[in-house]
């Protein structure tokens, strides 16, 4: 069995820094992996990333804009192809990067699980609001009524300024009949 990390540094007969290597586990454990705690290494191993990638950006901006001559902002709009890309090597890196995000956390059982909840929230709470658009807010429902916007515009705004937890408590409160109103 093997696990997949992303190089922090250099590692010789491994691989470069950012490069996604498989290794076993014991080995990622004792001689890859700070010991850190685990936020301490997400917030650290994101940052690096940013940095690195930003860095990259800059140097390979740096080396077009000599390559192609160009010393003025009329110089830099002439330019037809993209200007500020990522070199050769991060883009093979960051296409990895996508590749194993998508892999192994986008789809995740977990997180498929939470984007199937939240969305069958999301069309209850706007069905049940079109039904009976009186169970908005006042104000929202003036939107609708003074200010010349379809009923469904302004439950679809309602809906997209609430944040998880008012989302979660306005659903209990419409179809949970234990829920205090």
């Amino acid at each position: 069995m093997a696990v997949e990390v992303i190089l922090r540094d250099d590692v010789p007969n491994l691989g470069r820094i950012g490069e996604v290597v498989r290794v076993k586990p014991g080995y990622a454990r004792n001689y890859l992996l700070p010991r850190a705690s685990t936020s301490i290494q997400h917030y650290q191993a994101v940052r690096r990333l940013i940095d690195w990638m930003t860095s990259d950006l800059v140097e390979n901006l740096l080396k077009h804009l000599t390559d192609a001559h160009i010393d003025s902002l009329d110089g830099v709009r002439a330019v037809l192809p993209r200007l500020v890309e990522f070199s050769p090597a991060m883009t093979e890196r960051q296409q990895a990067l996508k590749r194993m995000l998508y892999d192994r956390l986008y789809t995740h059982h977990r997180v498929t699980r939470m984007t199937q909840k939240a969305d069958r929230i999301m069309s209850a709470l706007f069905e049940v609001y079109m039904q009976e658009p009186r169970q908005l807010p006042p104000h929202v429902l003036r939107r609708a009524e003074q200010e010349g916007e379809t009923v469904a515009r302004a439950v679809a705004d309602y809906i997209a300024g609430m944040t998880d937890r008012f989302a979660l408590d306005e659903y209990k409160k419409l179809f949970d009949p234990y829920e205090r109103v």
